[in-house]
């Protein structure tokens, strides 16, 4: 380990000769491979601090890189960089575990204060990385920075564009694709769990009229057979209150809800896209469900240029919301 930065600071030294550089880079590549055969008859060690020192190098090697190769890409710059990567990462891969290696990576890009900056170093590791799960965690990475960034605000338009552009690039890479594959399919599997455990249904018992308890309570013992695509259509067709039933779904998409948040379910799981009820698609509310359960009409008032719903009932009325929750209060032949 100590040959490869001595042979990477001999490089680092050289001044304006191409020749001498030439000759220093063959060598520290050399020591690179080096490093790669000794690793690997260490295989298996769980040597972290070995692993991460490894680590360290690959991004120190860049710099030198750079520095003495210029910035600009250039066949050589390229070839040493995927050279020595793949010999670095391979011994790190040898000696150490992968949780290391990523923590490894994720400290020294912590260290970087430019958002910007943070993707292009992660850029470089990207180009060269070795597996899919290796490119998938810098892909991650990345989505998580540009997220962070744009979530702290004060972006001038330069930073935006940059950021838009590429969360594009990372958006159409197979990589992404997967990610977001295996990501809706966990939260469906959530999804399932959460709605199999029927707490939802336990929160509605105390609002509903205490004959429909036991039908909710056998549904529940139910849900585990009930496909999700179904689960709508079966609780329409309970033996229940309209009323019961638009809790019963408001508390299933309140589940939905803290899962997938805002997220909209891609086609790939075109399923989970029958399950969400669509705001518009209840258009009664469980308050004015309730005031026509009872026999009574809705209707319409208006204050202050503020319109609302009341239930009617013989020469009396009250606002749908407060006579649900029973706060009517009856004064002669007037409700307040």
């Amino acid at each position: 380990m100590n040959f490869t930065f001595q042979k990477l600071d001999e490089l680092r030294n050289i001044k304006n000769d191409r020749k001498a550089v030439e000759v220093a880079l063959a060598g520290y590549l050399l020591e690179t491979e080096n490093l790669k055969l000794s690793a690997e008859s260490l295989r298996g060690m769980n040597n972290s601090k070995l692993a991460n020192k490894i680590i360290d190098e690959l991004f120190y090697q860049r710099q030198v890189l750079a520095n003495v190769l210029g910035v600009e890409k250039n066949d050589l710059k390229n070839y040493a960089l995927m050279y020595s990567f793949n010999n670095l990462i391979s011994s790190a891969f040898y000696v150490g575990s992968e949780d290391d290696i990523f923590k490894t990576i994720k400290s020294h890009i912590d260290t970087i204060e430019s958002a910007q900056l943070k993707i292009e170093e992660l850029d470089y590791i990207l180009a060269y990385s070795p597996t899919a799960t290796f490119k998938e965690y810098i892909l991650s990475l990345q989505l998580e920075i540009i997220e962070d960034r744009i979530a702290s605000g004060f972006i001038d338009t330069s930073e935006s564009n940059y950021f838009e552009s590429k969360f594009l690039a990372i958006r159409n890479t197979e990589y992404y694709k997967k990610m977001t594959i295996a990501l809706e399919k966990k939260k469906q599997e959530d999804l399932i769990q959460e709605l199999t455990k029927g707490v939802w249904i336990d929160e509605v018992f105390s609002r509903v009229p205490g004959e429909e308890v036991e039908i909710l309570q056998d549904f529940k013992m139910r849900l585990a057979k009930i496909k999700l695509e179904k689960l709508d259509q079966k609780i329409d067709d309970l033996q229940v209150y309209e009323d019961t039933k638009i809790l019963l779904k408001e508390a299933k998409n309140e589940i939905i809800a803290s899962i997938y948040g805002e997220m909209e379910p891609t086609q790939t799981l075109s399923v989970l896209q029958d399950i969400v009820i669509k705001n518009d698609s209840i258009t009664t509310s469980p308050s004015s469900a309730y005031c026509l359960r009872l026999g009574y009409e809705l209707g319409e008032r208006e204050k202050d240029g503020t319109k609302y719903t009341v239930c009617f009932f013989g020469n009396q009325e009250c606002e749908e919301l407060a006579f649900y929750k029973g706060e009517c209060k009856f004064i002669e032949d007037s409700v307040e």
